[in-house]
């Protein structure tokens, strides 16, 4: 009874010992294996090797040897290991295609491949690529995904799988392709659009459309639920318009205009184009704005570039009359000693605006002929952009080198002048960095060295 007992108890040692130390790897032929996993109706896991992989060693050493990762292969796999370029090994690389170490296999009872992939991972990684084997599973094998998804399939769950499944620089467009595939009820869930902000890195006209005219039709919404869809959709489009500007791709922004325009009826949609901030960008500004910007950049219309010029300033200085913007600058004035964030609110305003409108009017001077017509009318164009925000240096300092282009040496004083005077409001014990930047080019302008 005692050595009974004591058998007993070697060979509870001996297993929690195999378990202890990770993926337990049979032994017998390959023929051997699938007759095993056909008996248990079990998957095969495959470690092509050869004995010069260091990667595959250091899986051995660091990954195979894990509790965690024994516990989960050896439950729901037959484990075997196969040298490349011993016995039965290059017979069966040639077979299954493998030509790179490691290579790891997952394999039905027939021998059919479900799943693969090649190169080191750690535990974590090597314990989520064999739980991608049950998705394959239900498409008879990662292959056979494969080729659905490249014929077109517009099964949403397939595509789903492969998303999951694909590298990750094929990733966004198959996530492209599975939104659209979804019904209305599944694209506009919650859960979807959680994947939006994924999905819509890549441009997809037909996907985009679809997402804002189904938007559009829900009306008025939660905030939470502009976070989810709106604010994804608007940034992503500021993305595509600077693309279009960058690229010069014409066609792409025609479209992407009346995409804008069929989302803009919702709240938060466009900004004054004077209010634009950097965090916002071009989706919130308006179509003119881009346009010029478009034009600014490529270079490749010059006449449309001047005519545009010629009728959006004067109509948008209009609509924004310096006593009304000056009337607020007033009172934000009065809020600096009380208010923390009262002085960059005041630094930034409008300097987006202000920045822009000087490289535009720079270059329409360049366009127009050099007479006292288009020299005074680029002067009121850029006192206005000036006038409106004289608490920005870079807007002050970008105004007075083209003034002077434009023989208006006295108003680049003035403008300088004023500038570091509304900078000094904010001196505390020490100079500002920007009063001496004003202060240098003032002496410049001064002295005609500008």
């Amino acid at each position: 009874m005692k050595k009974n007992l004591l058998v007993l108890l070697g060979c509870l040692l001996v297993a929690c010992g195999v378990w202890a130390q990770g993926i337990v790897f049979q032994k017998g032929t390959w023929e051997e294996i699938l007759t095993q996993a056909k008996q248990e109706d079990t998957d095969v896991f495959v470690d092509f090797y050869t004995s010069w992989c260091g990667p595959r060693k250091m899986m051995e050493r660091e990954v195979f040897s894990q509790k965690k990762v024994g516990d989960y292969y050896n439950q729901n796999f037959i484990c075997c290991k196969v040298d490349g370029e011993k016995g039965e090994g290059p017979d069966l690389a040639k077979k299954y295609k493998v030509t790179a170490f490691p290579t790891f296999l997952y394999l039905n009872g027939e021998g059919q491949v479900v799943y693969r992939f090649s190169g080191a991972r750690d535990a974590k990684e090597f314990l989520e690529e064999a739980e991608r084997v049950s998705l394959c599973a239900q498409y008879d094998g990662w292959e056979k995904i494969q080729s659905a998804y490249q014929s077109g399939s517009t099964d949403p769950e397939l595509i789903k799988v492969y998303y999951e499944l694909c590298p990750g620089d094929e990733k966004v467009v198959a996530l492209n392709r599975y939104l659209m595939a979804l019904p209305d009820k599944q694209l506009f869930a919650q859960e979807t659009g959680k994947l939006f902000e994924k999905g819509l890195s890549v441009y997809n006209y037909d996907l985009m459309k679809r997402i804002i005219e189904g938007r559009v039709k829900m009306g008025e919404q939660s905030p939470e639920y502009d976070f989810v869809y709106t604010f994804p959709l608007q940034f992503r489009m500021t993305e595509f318009f600077n693309q279009c500007v960058r690229n010069g791709e014409q066609e792409r922004l025609e479209e992407l205009f009346s995409l804008k325009k069929t989302f803009s009826v919702l709240p938060h949609s466009i900004d004054n184009d004077i209010n634009v901030v950097e965090g916002r960008g071009l989706y919130f500004v308006s179509e003119d704005w881009i346009n010029l910007r478009y034009l600014y950049q490529n270079r490749n219309d010059d006449e449309r570039f001047k005519a545009l010029m010629e009728s959006y300033l004067p109509d948008l200085m209009r609509k924004n009359p310096l006593d009304t913007l000056n009337a607020q600058t007033k009172q934000l004035e009065e809020l600096i000693e009380y208010i923390p964030f009262a002085r960059s609110t005041m630094s930034e305003r409008y300097l987006l605006f202000g920045k822009t409108m000087i490289n535009f009017i720079d270059y329409y001077w360049r366009l127009v002929p050099s007479d006292k017509k288009y020299r005074e009318r680029c002067f009121d164009w850029l006192d206005y952009v000036c006038r409106m925000n004289p608490y920005s240096p870079d807007v002050a300092m970008r105004a007075a080198r083209l003034l002077m282009r434009l023989e208006h040496k006295k108003e680049a004083v003035v403008f300088l002048e004023t500038a570091i005077a509304k900078q000094k409001i904010f001196e505390k014990k020490k100079p500002l960095i920007e009063v001496k930047k004003l202060e240098d080019m003032l002496r410049d302008v001064r002295n005609d060295k500008i």
